[in-house]
Order: C-alpha cells, then structure tokens, then sequence
C-alpha cells in the first residue's frame, strides 16, 4: 500500500504524542494527591494543557530530527541531555535574577523560561506578561525547523 514518506515519522510522532499526554494526566494526578493546589480556572488548565502538548510535540519533532542525523542508539538516547541542560538553566530551579549576569542572560533568552513562567502563571492564576506568547514562539518556530529538518532527513536516508 503507497504511503507518504513522512507518515512513518509523524506515526511515530503521535505515538509519542499519546504516550506523553497519559504522562501528563499521571503526573498532574499524582501531583494533585502529594497536595498541589491550584487557583486557576477551566481556562487556565485548558491553556497549561495546550502548552505542554506544544512542547511536547516540539521536542518530539526536535529528536526525531536529532535521531535521524546521529548514527546510533546511544548517541540518539543523549538528546535528553540537551533538554535537561536547558531546563536546569531556566527559571525552573531558581529565579534568573539570582543568576550570574551570563547565566542570567542566557536563561532569559532561551524557551524553557517562558513556558517554565507561563506555566506557572496559568496554574497559580498570576499575570502572564508576555510569556505565554514567547513560550508559543519559541514552540511553533523550533517545531516548523525541525519538522522540515526531520522530514528531509529522512527522505535523504531514504533515497540511499
């Protein structure tokens, strides 16, 4: 049966994309059990919901993009430690104003702090400032690269 070349990539992507939303759903549960309180409204959730799946299928594309262009396994499974790197130099940790002034300007200037600070506002029903719209940004951009990227990847492995 004739299929696009890009539909074994976006299977695996949404794949992916179900798996993370069963762990989104777990780890809110379980976070609601250990006594996280939240004041924010239907809007609120739907709108943090909606981001994190962004993210998600940003970073999913990211490493399918990534797997494609390293030769092995192991080198693929190391992408995770470009996302961990990335969040440990963000405000999710830590204020960026307590950071050097390098530090500083790289976590301001980076996407895991607006989508660290949207989150938080959306969940704690506080100001989102111009966050929400950086974090989305930052998603759409990093997801239209990487999609193109991943797909011709893929084609070029393909054609060999």
């Amino acid at each position: 049966m004739p299929i696009t070349r890009s539909s074994v990539l976006i299977g695996h992507v949404l794949e992916a994309m179900v798996r993370t939303i069963v762990t989104v759903i777990l780890i809110l549960m379980i976070a609601l059990l250990v006594g996280f309180r939240t004041s924010a409204g239907i809007v609120g959730w739907l709108t943090a919901f909606g981001l994190l799946l962004l993210f998600s299928l940003t970073i999913t594309w990211i490493s399918v993009a990534f797997a494609l262009a390293v030769n092995s396994p192991e080198a693929a499974g190391s992408f995770t430690m470009f996302v961990m790197l990335f969040s440990y130099l963000s405000s999710g940790f830590v204020p960026t104003d307590t950071l050097t002034k390098v530090l500083r300007i790289f976590a301001e200037n980076q996407p895991m702090t607006p989508i660290i600070e949207s989150l938080r506002a959306l969940l704690l029903d506080t100001a989102l400032d111009n966050n929400l719209l950086y974090a989305i940004l930052w998603c759409v951009g990093l997801l239209i690269v990487a999609y193109i990227l991943a797909v011709q990847m893929y084609k070029r492995k393909l054609a060999k």
